[in-house]
């Protein structure tokens, strides 16, 4: 991690907080970053603090190929764009996509940042505030993902087994960056995903006990 492509922006404090965390090997020799920025709207607003949202990504300049160009999704931002912010510049090539059923980035930091934000939240089925994963990637031209980040308050729960179930994981997505909120959702989920998926990264969420972070990587 010490090598990796941090914002710039982040202060000594910052960097060696997140020095402690245990870093797994990314598969095929690649370099695994803890991708997070400054957005410039905490320092406009008068708040002088780092957002503490990094997540952790395999191969970030690198991500996509001529074939599956990079396309990433990011559920459950709530407006901190801090990761996005990271991975804009740990990866510019990539196409972002950020969803949040609550609260949206402005268009002026979508256009300071280059990504498209959508007020719509990740379900089982569709309603009127909820699509499946699916339902979304057909309306954005998609038929993969390169990056699928979910931080989504427990609805991880729900989503991986309906995904599972549809087939997602069998060829549509390369990265998946999972907040779980609970020790019995952790334990599931992996369980779930260990047949498509190696772990490379874990760590406990420090604002959140029964939180953990994990990323997984296609095998």
């Amino acid at each position: 991690i010490r090598d990796c492509l941090l914002s710039r922006g982040l202060g000594d404090v910052y960097k060696r907080q997140l020095l402690k965390y245990t870093i797994h090997r990314c598969p095929g020799g690649a370099q695994g970053c803890l991708i997070s920025g400054q957005d410039w709207r905490l320092f406009t607003s008068g708040r002088r603090y780092i957002e503490r949202n990094p997540k952790f990504v395999c191969g970030a300049p690198s991500l996509g190929s001529s074939t599956r160009p990079c396309v990433v999704y990011s559920f459950g931002s709530y407006d901190d764009i801090s990761f996005e912010v990271g991975l804009r510049e740990a990866a510019p090539h990539c196409e972002i996509h950020v969803f949040d059923i609550d609260q949206v980035p402005s268009s002026e930091a979508q256009r300071t940042y280059n990504f498209t934000s959508h007020r719509i939240g990740l379900g089982v089925r569709n309603t009127s505030e909820k699509s499946t994963l699916e339902s979304i990637m057909k309306n954005l031209g998609h038929s993969y993902t390169t990056v699928l980040k979910l931080d989504i308050e427990r609805a991880e729960e729900s989503i991986l087994p309906q995904l599972h179930a549809v087939g997602y994981y069998d060829s549509s997505v390369d990265q998946l960056l999972v907040e779980f909120h609970s020790l019995k959702g952790l334990k599931k989920g992996l369980r779930l995903l260990e047949e498509h998926f190696q772990l490379v990264y874990a760590r406990k969420e420090d604002r959140c006990p029964t939180c953990t972070e994990v990323a997984l990587v296609r095998k």
